[in-house]
């Protein structure tokens, strides 16, 4: 875990309708501050359907939808709000989330979540990191937050507790 990053076994069978309704949202014209990235709240008629989107409906203190723009970099950055955000991913491939493993950020190595669409990713927001939509697509995710002064390990064994930890693998396993 020293990535920053563990991927659940668990897939949501309903991501296919949250990314459907991320694509038809009427997002508002993106303005200069938005800077490629834009969020709106989770609908709580999609959450019924899945028992982590269930669970984070009644008692997570963020959840979200983000649009990031084609052809955006989301620079490096560390969280200030969070240690541990909850990811949902609705993309495909030409997306990169990456996370600096020194905090040199001119010139770093770097490990990336190798994302699969419908699966659940617990990320190490307290690392630097950030993102790179290479696709002449917008970038959905569904984004949460457990609880914002939990760390990765302790928002993993909540999670555990809610949905087993059976479907919860570090990705070096």
């Amino acid at each position: 875990m020293d990535e920053g990053y563990f991927k659940t076994e668990y897939r949501c069978d309903s991501y296919n309708n949250i990314l459907e309704y991320a694509r038809s949202y009427k997002w508002p014209t993106e303005r200069r501050k938005d800077r490629g990235f834009q969020s709106i709240k989770f609908p709580s008629t999609l959450m019924d359907n899945d028992p982590i989107l269930k669970y984070l409906k009644n008692n997570a203190v963020e959840c979200a939808i983000t649009r990031l723009s084609p052809r955006v970099f989301f620079k490096v950055h560390v969280d200030s709000r969070r240690n541990c955000g909850l990811h949902l991913c609705l993309h495909h491939d030409h997306s990169h989330t990456f996370f600096l493993m020194e905090k040199e950020y001119t010139s770093s190595k770097f490990v990336e979540p190798i994302y699969e669409p419908g699966y659940y990713y617990l990320l190490d927001v307290t690392k630097p990191h950030g993102v790179i939509n290479c696709s002449e697509e917008f970038r959905y995710n569904g984004f949460f937050t457990l609880n914002s002064e939990k760390n990765i390990n302790e928002t993993k064994e909540l999670l555990g507790e809610v949905i087993g930890n059976d479907v919860l693998k570090d990705i070096d396993e």
